[in-house]
């Protein structure tokens, strides 16, 4: 509300992050499916990550660009570690200057080098640079590596499923949101993903995902069971999902029965058969042939 950060901030968590910069340490398991609190905060040491990480772009005119960096300096410097980064990506000597001393810096910070790495492609992304980078995360528990090149979770067998439900932007409501996402974490023993998305003054994007093995059907069983449980137990709290996803379409109306009617009345006016996308956008499923 006091305007020190004018573009929209994404907030990670510890887990979140550790999934951009490592791969999943299967030997902290201990035979357990997700990671215990001390398992979780030796991992982290190790990469010198934060229980939170924040970041945004600045932009405007220098001028512009100067004001916002004094007041996130003063509004939010209490807070943690402010950093700005974006001249690693100059083309000048100061550029190349920043870019030789990060990675000394960082480590004087106890960051490991792999959290340097995610520096340019995070400032890129943030210019509006697509990358895929970030998409590399999928891989990180079910694969022995991420890949460099050629990048496709899908065709690669890679689990994950999310939920990004809507939140009133007020202390009490988000700390509700994340009290709520971390007992149904606990309760289907997943470790605690989530990013919050700040989408203005009013609202923001609660993100939580679950990583899973695709070719394990107990595994996969798990991680829809999550979802549905989780996209109730927001849906009951007042926070609506901001994106349906497949495994949602058929009950995406369920709430809003006026919209779900006139949809159902023209689907069935032009497509009486429901051969065009069933089970999508709020209409009813395909109903399975039978033989006699």
């Amino acid at each position: 509300m006091a305007r020190a950060i004018r573009s929209h901030p994404h907030l990670a968590n510890d887990f979140a992050m550790m999934c951009i910069l490592a791969q999943y340490p299967h030997e902290l398991l201990a035979g357990g499916r997700h990671l215990t609190e001390d398992a979780a905060a030796s991992w982290r040491a190790r990469h010198g990550v934060a229980r939170w990480t924040f970041g945004c772009g600045l932009y405007g005119s220098s001028e512009e660009v100067r004001y916002q960096k004094r007041m996130i300096r003063k509004v939010l410097g209490r807070y943690g570690v402010v950093q700005f980064i974006g001249a690693a990506i100059r083309d000048d000597w100061y550029g190349h200057l920043v870019r030789r001393v990060a990675p000394i810096a960082n480590r004087l910070l106890g960051k490991s080098p792999e959290f340097t790495d995610v520096m340019l492609p995070a400032i890129n992304l943030f210019r509006g640079i697509p990358t895929d980078a970030f998409v590399r995360q999928a891989y990180f528990k079910s694969h022995r590596a991420k890949p460099d090149q050629d990048i496709d979770p899908a065709r690669d067998g890679c689990g994950m499923v999310w939920i990004g439900p809507v939140v009133p932007f007020t202390s009490r409501h988000v700390m509700n949101a994340l009290a709520l996402t971390r007992r149904l974490f606990d309760k289907h023993e997943f470790d605690f993903f989530v990013e919050v998305i700040v989408e203005s003054a009013r609202s923001v994007i609660v993100l939580v995902g679950v990583f899973y093995d695709r070719h394990d059907p107990t595994d996969a069983d798990r991680a829809r069971t999550w979802y549905h449980e989780s996209r109730k137990a927001y849906l009951d709290s007042g926070y609506p999902p901001y994106r349906a996803t497949t495994m949602s379409m058929p009950e995406v109306l369920d709430t809003n029965p006026a919209a779900k009617a006139l949809l159902r009345a023209i689907k069935q006016a032009v497509d009486p058969g429901n051969v065009i996308a069933p089970g999508r956008y709020g209409t009813p499923v395909r109903q399975a042939a039978t033989t006699m």
